[in-house]
């Protein structure tokens, strides 16, 4: 993944999947650094928007996390 952002600094897919990695791994702070970096690239993200909602409420930030969810529901038509 290192390799990647070095390649591809600007790209919030990368970030995005290492952010996912992380969480999965448990590494949530670190997986919370990676998501808010692809939100910054791509703030309307559907999808990181939703994986940092479900990251949020693991680190019990629940106010964000429903904040974070509401936007994902509000723009309709995703499916995890």
């Amino acid at each position: 993944m290192q390799r990647a952002l070095n390649f591809s600094p600007d790209d919030p897919v990368v970030y995005f999947l290492y952010g996912y990695y992380l969480h999965k791994v448990g590494r949530l702070d670190k997986a919370q650094d990676m998501f808010e970096k692809s939100l910054e690239i791509s703030p309307q993200s559907i999808k990181v928007q939703y994986a940092y909602a479900l990251l949020l409420i693991d680190l019990k930030q629940y106010d964000k996390a429903l904040e974070y969810a509401k936007k994902v529901y509000k723009q309709g038509n995703f499916h995890p």
